[in-house]
């Protein structure tokens, strides 16, 4: 697999066009494309090589809209899985009555990337 491609792809997808509800009917934005630092890509290869996901990077690689939602709520190794369906997820911890998200490529996401 080439990491390389897919972090184009991830960069492109991270800036298309989104919809915002608007006064009077709905709005298109652009979102800002995300720019990722050397040291972010070679932080995402080092984390994604080191995992296996049933879900092929899914989350990543299609940008925001495929991106599950989560959000960071102050623990190190852990975020709040904010999904409908969580227990489907390989990598959701059921904890009380909600779930936490242990995905080390997610977890990078929102606490680095601050998606």
């Amino acid at each position: 697999m080439r990491w390389g491609c897919l972090f184009d792809l991830m960069e492109i997808r991270l800036g298309l066009l989104g919809i915002n509800k608007a006064k009077g009917g709905y709005e298109v934005r652009r979102e800002k494309p995300m720019k990722l630092t050397q040291e972010q890509r070679q932080e995402i290869e080092k984390i994604a090589s080191g995992l296996n996901c049933s879900k092929d990077f899914i989350c990543y690689k299609s940008g925001p809209e495929k991106l599950c939602k989560a959000r960071d709520f102050g623990m190190e190794r852990y975020i709040d899985c904010l999904e409908e369906n969580p227990e489907n997820c390989e990598f959701s911890l059921p904890f009380g009555e909600g779930y936490f998200c242990k995905c080390a490529l997610r977890i990078y996401i929102a606490k680095n990337l601050k998606k």
